[in-house]
């Protein structure tokens, strides 16, 4: 199955807390943070050096 890469804001108890991740997933699956750290926008987080290494990884590209 292909992965899927996105950006998602962070949530807390069902609230978006204005941070956000790149994230991947299998489609269906939960997604799971490309690094360990938050973002202050979606720019930020897709730009990401750490997550798209991460990312990359994960799918073996």
């Amino acid at each position: 199955m292909p992965r899927i890469v996105e950006v998602l804001e962070i949530n807390s108890q069902g609230r978006g807390i204005g941070k956000w991740r790149l994230t991947t997933r299998v489609d269906g699956s939960k997604p799971q943070g490309c690094c360990t750290h938050r973002h202050d926008s979606y720019d930020e987080a897709w730009n990401c050096a750490e997550a798209w290494l991460a990312a990359k990884k994960v799918s073996g590209d």
